[in-house]
């Protein structure tokens, strides 16, 4: 059941949030892209690192955390570039968005005293 909220139905609503989302992100790549980027390149050429690869010192242990996100990140980089990498951040975000207001929506139509 969809609410009619004035002249937009909650649907609307979120379409209009979502699209106003796109509307005003920052479309610049942050400085810790950078970073991960080339934890990404060093990922798929040599493997995941157990040393500090990016140091001025040499023999530090090392956990890349975020190692499957930097090679997704890079891939999709060396394929698309900047843009292609801030789309699909923006596309992820826009599922996460949906996914939380349609979950919500569930919730409140199997819990309406909620």
């Amino acid at each position: 059941m969809i609410k009619i909220i004035g002249k937009f139905s909650a649907t609307g609503l979120m379409w209009c949030l979502a699209l106003g989302g796109l509307l005003i992100a920052d479309w610049v790549l942050d400085n810790d892209v950078w970073f991960i980027l080339n934890c990404g390149r060093y990922v798929t050429e040599h493997g995941i690192p157990y040393e500090e690869f990016a140091s001025m010192h040499t023999g530090l242990h090392y956990v890349m955390e975020q190692w499957l996100t930097a090679v997704i990140f890079w891939k999709i980089y060396s394929v698309f570039g900047a843009n292609g990498l801030l789309t699909f951040v923006w596309i992820v975000g826009f599922i996460i968005f949906f996914v939380f207001v349609f979950s919500s929506v569930i919730k409140t139509s199997l819990y309406p005293s909620f």
